[in-house]
């Protein structure tokens, strides 16, 4: 007696073949709502606190953390920041006036 294969009666292969790809959609499915989760997780929870200051790439504007632009524009998060204040929270003139 052979334990390793399967026999079958009939045409039962289309059957067999649809079973198959619904257990693949199915782990396809679950892998891609982890991946989901993952990045609404580290896009929400994420929160870049040991930086004071952010500064918008294209225009080289320095924002502080009281800015409403505060890493709301393509920027990128520092301690040093190289560029012009911004004209509506000051950027590192507001932390030097406290």
């Amino acid at each position: 007696m052979d334990f390793n294969t399967i026999k079958i009666n009939g045409d039962q292969h289309g059957v067999i073949v649809q079973h198959i790809h619904f257990k693949l959609l199915a782990v396809a499915i679950l892998v891609a709502a982890l991946l989901v989760c993952a990045t609404l997780a580290v896009l929400y929870y994420w929160q870049p606190t040991h930086f004071e200051f952010y500064v918008t790439r294209s225009t080289g504007v320095i924002h502080n953390r009281t800015c409403i632009y505060y890493g709301k524009t393509r920027g990128y998060y520092t301690n040093q920041p190289q560029g012009r204040d911004c004209k509506r929270c000051g950027g590192r003139a507001a932390n030097q006036q406290q």
